[in-house]
């Protein structure tokens, strides 16, 4: 079973998950704010709301089935690689189209990169070392969970949408890369 590893510190995942959660809750919110610049409607922007919770919803019990049985690591690659593809779809082919692309991918990565990394970080030490775990999990994942709309704001109105997109997805990208090199 492919469980972490001394490569794979609680410290290591926690800064990946804080990179890869600041794309999803700035992510939430370029995705939004782009589909309100392009005078979507609310219903519109509601079903592209919802896109991030639809496949999570079908598919988490088998993706932690999954994990179990081959374990986090190609899971943690897979999540992340679907976040940074669901980052820069809206970037390079603008478009409420790519807007429900952009959601779906970013939850779906989102919920696989969760999954596995409560799964992973569930395996560092002992029973002992649980509850500091999670809580050192909880603490990184709420740093991104604040820099990501932090940047989707300040990007848009700076820099403009598609580069908004462009900028959130290099926190993704870098945990790719950080991924790629363990």
């Amino acid at each position: 079973e492919d469980l972490p590893g001394p490569e794979l510190t609680l410290y290591f995942l926690v800064l990946i998950a804080a990179l890869n959660q600041s794309l999803h809750t700035g992510g939430r919110v370029a995705v939004a704010l782009t589909a309100v610049g392009m005078h979507a409607s609310p219903l519109v922007i509601g079903t592209i709301t919802a896109l991030y919770g639809l496949l999570p919803m079908l598919l988490s019990v088998p993706v932690g089935k999954l994990n179990d049985r081959i374990g986090p690591r190609m899971p943690l690659y897979a999540g992340t690689l679907l976040f940074v593809a669901g980052g820069l779809l809206p970037s390079y082919q603008p478009g409420l189209v790519s807007l429900y692309l952009a959601a779906t991918l970013i939850g779906l990565g989102n919920m696989t990169f969760q999954v596995s990394i409560q799964n992973a970080v569930g395996h560092i030490g002992g029973s002992e070392d649980r509850t500091r775990n999670f809580s050192t999990l909880a603490i990184g994942m709420s740093a991104g969970a604040i820099i990501g709309p932090l940047i989707a704001g300040y990007a848009i109105d700076y820099t403009g949408y598609e580069s908004a997109f462009i900028l959130l997805t290099l926190s993704p990208f870098a945990a790719l890369l950080m991924l790629s090199a363990v």
